[in-house]
């Protein structure tokens, strides 16, 4: 089962009317990567013969792309049901981008994931997400330092080779 998903269009409304458009920047071009539990959920959902017909992930009832009013009534009418009535849609992206860095994703990982311009898009977004290091950097400094104070280190294959 295949568990990427690749970004290359997004559909755009403009006054009432959605047609097809590159994403915003040429980073939003990206391939991702699902959890293997999404994977399977998706599959079952793509296999449903309107989404089969309209080549669309999420279509309407008739198969055509959603518009975002319609989308919004939908969103709107589930978050409700599900007792989250202040969630927006778009704060999904943020908690994904949370819970990657809680996970301790690298920042460039969380920059390609998102389809950031730039890691400095993702710092300023995210930046006070990430663990500060500096406790950990100074104990790995004074590593190498008791280990530089402690005299010439011998370079073990350098030995080998004189040996033979």
């Amino acid at each position: 089962m295949h568990r990427t998903i690749r970004v290359v269009e997004q559909l755009v409304e403009i006054r009432g009317h959605v047609e097809w458009g590159p994403p915003k920047t040429s980073s939003g071009d990206r391939t991702v990567t699902i959890p293997q539990t999404i994977a399977t959920m998706l599959s079952e959902h793509v296999a449903r013969p309107v989404v089969q017909q309209s080549g669309l992930v999420f279509p309407t009832i008739e198969g055509h792309p959603m518009k975002c009013g319609n989308f919004r009534r939908l969103w709107k009418k589930a978050v409700a049901s599900a007792g989250l009535d202040d969630l927006t849609f778009h704060e999904l992206r943020h908690t994904a981008a949370a819970l990657a860095i809680d996970s301790g994703a690298h920042p460039l990982t969380v920059k390609e994931r998102l389809g950031h311009s730039s890691i400095t898009v993702t710092m300023d977004v995210y930046g006070h997400r990430f663990p500060a290091q500096d406790k950990a950097l100074a104990q790995a400094l004074d590593e190498v330092l008791k280990g530089s104070l402690a005299g010439p280190r011998k370079n073990p294959s350098a030995t080998k080779m004189r040996q033979k």
